[in-house]
């Protein structure tokens, strides 16, 4: 190489394939994660029509199950968002070779991979 850059070879090619090819996986499945919790907000003819007649019939001790439905949709929305940020913050780091990005998704990987040890 004349640029004086070493590219790490095949393996390192690889391991970047393998890291944008999951993460754009991730990347869409938390996009899904947070369209369903708009779905599941938003929309007050699914609510209505489905889920309320179940709710309805499993009323649980005065508990307002629909404010609970409501409250947990807003949760997933944003579990959602960050599953894809962080997945497009790896994906992004990994294909434009952002050493700034790597770095963070790194960090956010190594602390889940504590907190899940722990």
């Amino acid at each position: 190489m004349s640029d004086g850059q070493d590219s790490g070879g095949c393996s390192a090619s690889a391991a970047t394939i393998w890291l944008v090819v999951f993460n754009t996986i991730f990347a869409l499945l938390g996009m899904g994660i947070a369209t369903m919790g708009f779905l599941l907000r938003f929309n007050s003819q699914l609510f209505e029509t489905y889920i309320l007649d179940i709710l309805t019939s499993a009323q649980v001790d005065g508990v307002d199950l629909k404010a609970v439905i409501e409250s947990v949709a807003i949760v997933v929305i944003v579990v959602g968002f960050i599953i894809a940020l962080v997945a497009l913050m790896g994906c992004l780091g990994g294909c434009c070779k952002i050493r700034t990005l790597l770095v963070v998704y790194s960090l956010i990987m190594l602390k889940l991979l504590i907190i899940e040890v722990v």
